[in-house]
This record gives C-alpha cells, sequence and structure tokens, in this order.
C-alpha cells in the first residue's frame, strides 16, 4: 500500500529531478510515518481469504443480510449466533486450561489430535498429474499439549484406511509409549467416522479398565471452530510439501521430520500389524442406543464431552468412580449436570480382546491404479518409483478402505 502511495502522489515529484537525483531521494512519507496514520485514523485491516470458515457463522451472517428481514428473526439469530460462539469460546478455553496443567502437572496427559489433508503421490509438477489418480498417504497427527511434541502416524492408502480402528490404533500407540501421568484428556474435533464413534468409545473406556488411566476424558471443539496444536504441525508441514516432490509414500517421512526445524516431528511409520479391529469389537460389546440411568434418550450429534473411570459431580470435591458407565455432557462447561449411561450390552466390558484388523494388503482400486502405472510408461518416474507402483495390487472385491461412519459429524 505505501509503495502504491508513492507511486501516485510522489513520483510526479521526482520527475523534476535528474536520473541520479531522484534515485537518491528519500520519500516525503516515510514508511513509518504511513503506517501509524494509516492504523491510527483509519478503520481498515487487510488478509488473505478465510478458508475452512463456520458453516453456522456464515448462514447466520447470509441471514442477517437480508434487508428484508423481520425483526424478532433478527434477534434470534443474533442470540443463536451468540450461544454458538460462547460455546466455541468455553471448549478454547478449556483446552488452554488443561493444557496448562499438563505442562505444570506431571500427573496430566493431555493430547489433541486430527489428520491432515491426504499426501499425494507421487507429487509433481506435471500438468498430467492434474488428470491422475494419484496413491494418497494418510498422516495422523497427535500433539502432545505437555512437551508440545507432534507425533505423526502415517501410512499409505493401500496399507489401512482413514476410520475409527486407525484412530483408535494409533492413539494406543502414542498412549503406551508417552504415558507419564494418572490422568488422560484429548481433545479432537466430532467427526463422526474417526473421532466421535463407538469405537473411540470403547478404545477410551479400554484405557481404564487395563488400569493404564485413572480416568479418560474426550472433549470435542465446537463445530466450525476446531483449530488445534495440529493444525500448527500440519501448517508446517504443507510449508515444506510445496518444495518438495515425493514420489512415494516411504520419502514422506524425511519430509515430515525436517518440516520444523526448531524442533522436529516425530514420525511414526504405521504397518497393517499396528492397527486393531475396534469397530468390530465395539459393535460386539456396546449398545447402539444410549440411554441414560434416569430413562433420557442421549443425543450424541450433540454430546461434546464424554468422561470415563471416574469424574466430578458438581456438589462434590471428591472424584466418583464410574468404570461401567460413559457420563456425558451437552456443552464444555463444568457445571452442566452429567448424562450418566450404562453403555456395553449384558455381561460385556471393554476388556474384551481386539483382534488385527487386516490380514492383507487392501490394494488400489484398478482405475487408480492404471493411472499410476502409466505414468512410469511414460519414462517421467524413476525405476525404484516405477518398481514400486507396479508391485501394487488391485483392490478385491469386498474390502473397502474407505472410512468408517458409525455416526454424522456433530
Amino acid at each position: 500500500m505505501w509503495l502504491l502511495y508513492l507511486e501516485k502522489y510522489e513520483l510526479t515529484e521526482r520527475e523534476k529531478y535528474t536520473r541520479n537525483e531522484a534515485e537518491n531521494m528519500k520519500p516525503i512519507v516515510t514508511y513509518s510515518f504511513y503506517k501509524d496514520i494509516f492504523f491510527t485514523e483509519f478503520n481498515l485491516g487487510f488478509g488473505r481469504p478465510k478458508s475452512d470458515t463456520c458453516l453456522i457463522c456464515d448462514r447466520i451472517a447470509t441471514c442477517l443480510l437480508n434487508p428484508n428481514i423481520q425483526d424478532d428473526e433478527r434477534d434470534s439469530l443474533t442470540r443463536e449466533k451468540e450461544l454458538h460462539l460462547r460455546k466455541a469460546e468455553s471448549a478454547y478455553k478449556l483446552l488452554s486450561e488443561k493444557s496448562k496443567l499438563a505442562k505444570t502437572n506431571p500427573k496430566y496427559d493431555v493430547f489433541t489430535f486430527d489428520f491432515q489433508q491426504n499426501l499425494p503421490c507421487p507429487n509433481l509438477s506435471l500438468s498430467d498429474i492434474f488428470y491422475t489418480r494419484l496413491l494418497w498417504t494418510y498422516n495422523f497427527g497427535v500433539h502432545d499439549c505437555s512437551s508440545d511434541d507432534g507425533i505423526m502416524h502415517i501410512w499409505s492408502e493401500h496399507t489401512a484406511a482413514r476410520g475409527s480402528s486407525e484412530v483408535c490404533s494409533s492413539l494406543m500407540k502414542t498412549v503406551l509409549e508417552r504415558k507419564r501421568g494418572e490422568f488422560l484428556v484429548f481433545f479432537s474435533d466430532g467427526c463422526g467416522g474417526q473421532n466421535k464413534n463407538k469405537s473411540m468409545n470403547f478404545f477410551c473406556q479400554k484405557l481404564v479398565e487395563m488400569g493404564i488411566y485413572k480416568s479418560v476424558d474426550h472433549i470435542f471443539l465446537q463445530r466450525g471452530h476446531t483449530f488445534l496444536p495440529n493444525d500448527r504441525d500440519f501448517s508446517s508441514i504443507e510449508l515444506r510439501k510445496r518444495k518438495e516432490m515425493p514420489l512415494i509414500p516411504k520419502e514422506w517421512i524425511k519430509i515430515i521430520k525436517e518440516s520444523r526445524l526448531s524442533k522436529s516431528f516425530i514420525v511414526k511409520e504405521m504397518t497393517q500389524e499396528d492397527f486393531q479391529d475396534f469397530k468390530k469389537a465395539s459393535d460386539e460389546t456396546i449398545k447402539s442406543t444410549w440411554k441414560s440411568e434416569t430413562g433420557e434418550s442421549i443425543r450424541y450429534r450433540d454430546v461434546m464431552w464424554f468422561s470415563y473411570g471416574q469424574s466430578e459431580e458438581i456438589d462434590e470435591t471428591k472424584p466418583t468412580e464410574h468404570k461401567g458407565q460413559v457420563w456425558c455432557r451437552y456443552t464444555c462447561s463444568p457445571f452442566e449436570n452429567w448424562k450418566k449411561v450404562p453403555i456395553f450390552k449384558r455381561n460385556q466390558t471393554a476388556t474384551a480382546n481386539v483382534s488385527l484388523k487386516y490380514r492383507q494388503c487392501l490394494g488400489v482400486k484398478a482405475p487408480k491404479l492404471r493411472d499410476l502405472q502409466a505414468l512410469g510408461k511414460k519414462k517421467v518416474l524413476p525405476e525404484y518409483a516405477v518398481e514400486f507402483y507396479n508391485s501394487l495390487t488391485v483392490m478385491g472385491e469386498g474390502v473397502d478402505n474407505e472410512n468408517d461412519e458409525d455416526y454424522d459429524e456433530q
């Protein structure tokens, strides 16, 4: 903006002088003076166009722009937005409090987790790549709030899916390796196919019944306002991604490790032996519909907080044990009464064994495999990459590597 100002208002003044004199002239309006006036005298701001905005906030903003909107409808929308933003703020506040607690109190482990946007292979700049079905590499990130370590679990789509069982298996790997306290807190978004489902309920309850933790809390951020520490981790990888051209999935490991210079990410390459079938175990042990002790039907999609093992009642100072139940809340407020829910079928518990999910390689869908192998025939890939894609197999009938969908997103 300052350069545009100089070009418009001071260029004509410089034309009165010789070229050498003009080049040595200092601007009449300096950058610091321009900046001071701009920020103090004008209520203006600049920024990049926003992405991943909140659907609810955008819907309300659009409705409020309607010139024919009635006053009562305007008031209703305004109240809805205020309530929505208060819920989002309370979740962020709780995340901040628990993160600080994990840094100062070794009895607490706090983790946030999320999937990064799929990473493509081969990541080439060819125009033909735009029309090619690529092989996806999945990166499931876990952020340890006590140490600010970023732990990345990566695998290719021909190795495993990216559903609830894969999420629980990756979390189990991290929890067992990094456990230090007695109480565990998870924060995530409410994606039904991955984070908010019966598989995760079974997994969290299992951590308690196995004696790994005394209590486990899983708290969900408000939909549309789910910025987690993982997003900062992923942004470093995305910046590095623009400069790199990995040809096969394994090459993403080095790129991710070197994405953050100050504190390198910890990268775990997941194999099929790492993935357990938590979805199958949960289907066999957990009820499909939930009712509280008082007979109230639980609105699963609206739950914002699950608590396992032990929890504090509003009017009590000591936690109450509830190993056979899951307690839940519809907000992130510590002043909301718990809904106490027995979730297991008769004679079932979370101590049940969890079998391995995969017995053989998933393979790749035939059209995608043809596209990948065609790149090798065009001589745009080195020999080792051609050999890798030629070694892939076609996905068998009845095999599905899409996400599990126990529940819709909240």
